[in-house]
Formats: C-alpha cells, sequence, structure tokens
C-alpha cells in the first residue's frame, strides 16, 4: 500500500501541473483515489476507488480549479480502474486530496484477483516513480522556454484573428439559438467557440509558466528577472531575453 500510495497523485498535484509541458507524459501510469460516481449514486455515501492515469485526452471543456483560482480546461483523464475492464473519462475534479484507505486498496487487489489481471507491479510502479522524480524536479531551460516562445508566436500568427473567429460564432450561435436550430448544431457551434477560447488562453499558459514559476520561488527580485515577472503578472508582451533572465535566476 505504502509503495502504491508514492505515485498516487492528489487533485493539488494536478492543479499545479496542468499547463506544465511534461504534464500529459509524467503523469501517466501514476494512480489517484477518484470517486466512484456509480458507488456513490447506489448508496447515497461517498465514495472513492483506486485508478490508473492511462492517458491524458482533450475533450469538451470544463471548470478546473474550483474557486478563485477558476478557470477552464479541455484536459480529461482517461482512466484504467485496475479490474482489466476497460478504461473511464473523468475530469480531474474529481480526483481526492486523501490518501488511498487500506480498504480502497483491498477492493481494487480483490477486483484484480476476480478479473484475472495483473494487478500494478513493483516494476509500474518504479516506472511512475521515475516520471514522477522528473516532473518535481523540472526546470526551464532556455532551449525550452525559447521553443515555447516561438511556439506562442506561430499560433498567435496563424490563427491572427482569434478576435473575428470568436465573434463570427458568437454571431452564428446567437442566430442558431434565436432561430430555434436543433440542439446538436447549436451544442457544436456552442464547443468551438469554448475551443476557440481555451486554446487563446493555453497558447499562453505554457509560455509564461516559466516566469510564475519563477514568481513563487524568488519574490522580490531585481533587474531584468523582475521587470519579467512583472510584465507577466501585468499581461505584458514577454521578451525571449526576458524569459530567459528568469531562467537563470531561478536555476541557480
Amino acid at each position: 500500500l505504502e509503495e502504491l500510495r508514492s505515485v498516487t497523485l492528489r487533485r493539488t498535484d494536478l492543479e499545479a501541473w496542468r499547463n506544465e509541458p511534461f504534464f500529459e507524459e509524467d503523469v501517466r501510469g501514476c494512480l489517484l483515489r477518484i470517486v466512484n460516481s456509480a458507488e456513490q449514486a447506489r448508496t447515497g455515501q461517498p465514495s472513492y476507488l483506486l485508478a490508473r492515469i492511462a492517458d491524458i485526452v482533450t475533450r469538451n471543456s470544463y471548470t478546473f480549479p474550483a474557486g478563485a483560482k477558476a478557470s477552464r480546461t479541455r484536459k480529461w483523464l482517461h482512466m484504467d480502474d485496475l479490474s482489466g475492464s476497460g478504461v473511464f473519462r473523468q475530469q480531474m475534479s474529481m480526483v481526492s486530496n486523501s490518501e488511498v484507505t487500506q480498504v480502497e486498496y483491498d477492493k481494487a487487489l480483490a477486483k484484480a484477483q476476480r478479473g484475472h489481471t495483473k494487478f500494478v507491479t513493483k516494476g509500474d510502479v518504479q516506472q511512475a516513480q521515475e516520471r514522477l522524480q522528473h516532473a518535481r524536479n523540472f526546470k526551464y531551460n532556455p532551449e525550452l522556454v525559447k521553443q515555447l516562445l516561438e511556439r506562442k508566436r506561430a499560433a498567435g500568427k496563424a490563427t491572427g484573428s482569434v478576435a473575428e473567429r470568436r465573434s463570427r460564432l458568437t454571431h452564428e450561435l446567437n442566430i442558431a439559438r434565436q432561430e430555434g436550430k436543433p440542439e446538436d448544431v447549436v451544442m457544436r457551434l456552442q464547443d468551438e467557440l469554448e475551443r476557440i477560447e481555451q486554446q487563446d488562453r493555453q497558447r499562453t499558459q505554457q509560455a509564461d509558466a516559466a516566469i510564475q514559476a519563477a514568481r513563487a520561488d524568488r519574490d522580490g527580485g531585481v533587474g531584468a528577472a523582475a521587470a519579467a515577472a512583472a510584465a507577466a503578472a501585468g499581461g505584458a508582451k514577454l521578451t525571449t531575453e526576458m524569459a530567459l533572465a528568469v531562467i537563470n535566476m531561478r536555476n541557480r
């Protein structure tokens, strides 16, 4: 049980890492204590199960995290319930912040045995531990920052007119609602509008993550590093030179 707990992520981990460059790769194979919706609906009592992250997929958007830091994401968890019955899709908001209990561990193990499925092995745990070590020790480097900034600029040039596309879709959506178009037409337009808005936000999140991390690590910086942090906080244009100054400060 303790070995499994060492590779079990909490909801706060997902909140902290969801926009980091390593997220999709490094959380794969890790375990989660996640809401057991079917059992909870049947008993009316809180219920959780142990499951493994099979993949991170892009679907319709939802709010994550909640509260003061609320934002939208299109990242969903593809989960393996360790019984061999396949995968299920779940929002990150359904992940628990508490440890897996002995009872939940025993239920997962028994379920795997009934399904004649290999449970989590020591090799699985070791691989997950290595990925988590990479995630927890991750540092931005000048080359990665350049790549992120170039991707951000290229995306901006490619879409160029995000505001125009948003305006056009908003107009089409309003017309569809006014004319009583079929629900699938309205939903398609709404999903496309949410997708554009989410892409617009995500174009800046990864490149700016270096700045935000530096601010969290070291406040009161001076010179170019402080200017970079202030620029990120105020939404000013992020230059390569400013980003590299923060990376150098953070990695010292």
